[in-house]
């Protein structure tokens, strides 16, 4: 019974979504293994996986594992998968991160900023805006561990004391007492660097924070915006393929040359190539003939 519904919600979401079907059905299936979700709740969230997917550039089923496994460590709920599609999505537009390295990074480095009292989105948007200014990650979370290990010895507020020590080498008289402060707080190994990023700007991440928390959905918005006429008719055919099953599938095994001429030529129509128009016609006829 669990096969069936789950053939029966990969062919719901195959009419949906284009692409390729063996991807469909193996983003389907990593779904129902790492969130549980079964029926429509399945079917809503690998459409959601595969568009963010083709709107990232990324391979589906991998996101699934990346994705999952982030949200696991930040201790979102898997309910939440859509919200937080979209606020990787819209980070990884705004800052040229791939959402693959952006996943990963917040896998890597969102312990030190839970601690650090940032939750989810400050953390998407402080990884996303330092990688788009060019601030080093790692030696960032490296200072930052460095210096919360001191607050934790004086039982301070992290964030309160976080951002005090920032304000505190953004107003320095020079950029030696800016060093000096940043050295006596992140050690030698991250002070310097960290003090110039900070000093220069780079450190700043609240513009992306607005951004995300404008995120809602930017997955179904960019992946719509996307899609073209010949897309939509890819999808169609797809659709046919699936509706009809197996044996419609031999059908359009044999007609499959004919197909890709259709959609190959409505790309030129929509193009304005001289002719196409007509031979789109012919097409289609030879096509229902």
């Amino acid at each position: 019974e669990q096969a069936n519904l789950l053939t029966k919600s990969y062919g719901e979401v195959a009419k949906k979504v284009p692409g390729d079907l063996a991807a469909v059905g193996e983003t389907l299936g990593e779904i129902n293994t790492r969130f549980g979700f079964t029926g429509s709740e399945l079917e809503d969230c690998t459409e959601k996986f595969i568009k963010f997917a083709d709107i990232a550039g990324v391979d589906a089923k991998t996101s699934v594992q990346t994705v999952s496994k982030a949200m696991a460590g930040a201790g979102v709920n898997a309910e939440d998968y859509a919200d937080f599609l979209d606020k990787i999505a819209i980070a990884a537009q705004a800052s040229g991160i791939s959402a693959d390295k952006l996943t990963e990074n917040l896998t890597r480095y969102g312990a030190q900023m839970r601690a650090a009292g940032y939750d989810t989105s400050d953390t998407i948007a402080m990884l996303a805006s330092w990688e788009k200014a060019g601030v080093n990650t790692e030696t960032a979370i490296t200072g930052i561990r460095k210096a919360l290990a001191n607050f934790g010895k004086d039982g301070k507020n992290a964030k309160e004391e976080l951002s005090a020590l920032i304000d505190e080498i953004k107003s320095a008289p020079d950029d030696t007492a800016a060093a000096q402060i940043a050295l006596n707080a992140f050690g030698n190994k991250a002070g310097s660097e960290l003090a110039d990023d900070i000093r220069s700007g780079r450190f700043e991440f609240e513009a992306f924070t607005e951004t995300i928390a404008n995120s809602a959905g930017a997955v179904e918005n960019t992946f719509n915006e996307t899609q073209s006429g010949v897309d939509k008719i890819k999808l169609a055919a797809q659709s046919l393929r699936v509706t009809v099953g197996e044996a419609a599938g031999k059908l359009l095994d044999t007609i499959a040359p004919n197909l890709e001429e259709v959609i190959s030529l409505f790309g030129a129509v929509v193009s304005g190539e001289e002719g196409a128009a007509e031979k789109l016609g012919e097409g289609v006829g030879n096509l229902l003939t």
